[in-house]
């Protein structure tokens, strides 16, 4: 580059290019490098390095406008006058990015350029470059930036933005996929939402990506997650389940095990499937994977106080026909002898209720939902009848 002259050697000093940068601001002009060593003579500019005089080494960025086309973007025009000549090598003999990016994608022969619109910026200095090395140029697309609920740049103080973040929340990969894919893309048809991963391949295109800003809807995302919880072999669930679980768990359940996809439990004692039943039962309840816990505290923690005091259920237990519900639910629960002795079976329980139905004129949610919360801590849930069977 510097024996074509599409490079040159630079010789000002930090606090030559700080004034440089302050008068162009004082002017209201773009702060860019004004390019006065372009005019050293090659050879005095080599007798100064020679010299041991500090320099660095900037591309020549030629005087018309780079033209690229962005996938994304369409057709994109930088003007040379907001380009200025960029620092491929840096003083201390250290190449900056700008350089290294096109010298790495070249030589892997990468034909397709796929990042954030945050570096578009970048791309007309790489564009030169490559033009400057008689290098094919790749094609460029530019994805849209995320942005969080309140329409600024997602970052940490909008909640978990990271793979290990969702993963440790049970977010599925598939969810996470779906979820992505989405955003910034316009499937055809446009109402269509899940997609598995060969459907994906076969459906994107990077020509229905629009270029505007797409806000991260962790509720969007939330919901895929429910669809593919649901979906999921409920073996592999289990699996992925389990470890959520282990602080809260005795015996068998709490010794560690393979917290991955790939462990295999065919020789997994009775433990194991009853603790499989409860979390097919829950799954399709939750959002994340860790808030099977707390779905599953009527099972493994329930605590009658706390139930009763909690406020989610306080709007249920002050209704009018509730005391009465609750009392003739009591009374029937402790003269049934198969309920005192932990017996009790779905048929008798449903022949309990009806029973405290008739004499209490309560129907509905009036009848089930206090009843409801004092068997399992909450107003909703899953099925008395599957429940039973699993709290046994």
């Amino acid at each position: 580059l510097l024996d074509e002259q599409k490079a040159y050697l630079c010789f000002c000093t930090e606090e030559d290019l700080q004034k440089e940068r302050a008068r162009a601001t004082a002017e209201h002009r773009q702060p860019i490098y004004s390019g006065k060593c372009r005019a050293i003579d090659p050879a005095e500019a080599q007798r100064r390095r020679a010299s041991s005089e500090p320099c660095a080494i900037r591309l020549r960025i030629p005087e018309r406008p780079i033209r690229f086309h962005d996938i994304v973007h369409g057709a994109v025009e930088f003007s040379n006058e907001v380009v200025s000549d960029p620092i491929i090598l840096r003083s201390s003999g250290m190449p900056v990015y700008n350089y290294v990016v096109v010298i790495d994608d070249a030589l892997m022969k990468i034909s397709h350029v796929i990042r954030g619109d945050d570096h578009l910026s970048n791309t007309p200095k790489q564009v030169a470059l490559y033009e400057a090395l008689g290098w094919p140029v790749p094609e460029f697309a530019h994805l849209s930036t995320i942005l969080g609920a309140d329409r600024e740049r997602l970052s940490k103080r909008h909640g978990a933005t990271s793979i290990a973040n969702f993963r440790d929340m049970g977010v599925l990969p598939e969810a996470l996929d779906n979820y992505l894919a989405l955003l910034g893309w316009a499937p055809t048809g446009g109402t269509r939402e899940i997609f598995s991963m060969p459907e994906l391949v076969k459906e994107f295109s990077l020509q229905r990506v629009t270029p505007s800003p797409a806000v991260f809807d962790m509720e969007k995302l939330y919901w895929l997650n429910r669809h593919y919880i649901k979906e999921s072999p409920p073996q592999r669930i289990q699996k992925l389940t389990l470890p959520y679980f282990l602080p809260l768990l005795g015996g068998p359940l709490s010794q560690p095990q393979q917290e991955t996809e790939k462990s295999d439990s065919s020789e997994s004692p009775d433990v194991y499937k009853w603790f499989a039943s409860v979390i097919q039962l829950l799954a399709p309840s939750v959002d994340r994977l860790d808030q099977l816990p707390e779905k599953a505290s009527l099972i493994f923690n329930y605590d009658a106080k706390a139930a009763l005091a909690s406020p989610d259920n306080a709007e249920v237990l002050g209704w009018q026909n509730t005391d009465a519900v609750l009392a003739r639910f009591t009374f029937k629960i402790l003269e049934d002898e198969l309920a005192r002795e932990g017996k009790l079976t779905p048929e008798q329980f449903k022949k309990i209720v009806n029973e405290v139905k008739a004499e209490s004129g309560a129907k509905g949610k009036e009848l089930f939902h206090p009843i409801r919360i004092v068997v399992t801590g909450s107003h909703s849930g899953p099925e008395f009848d599957k429940l039973k069977a699993r709290a046994k």
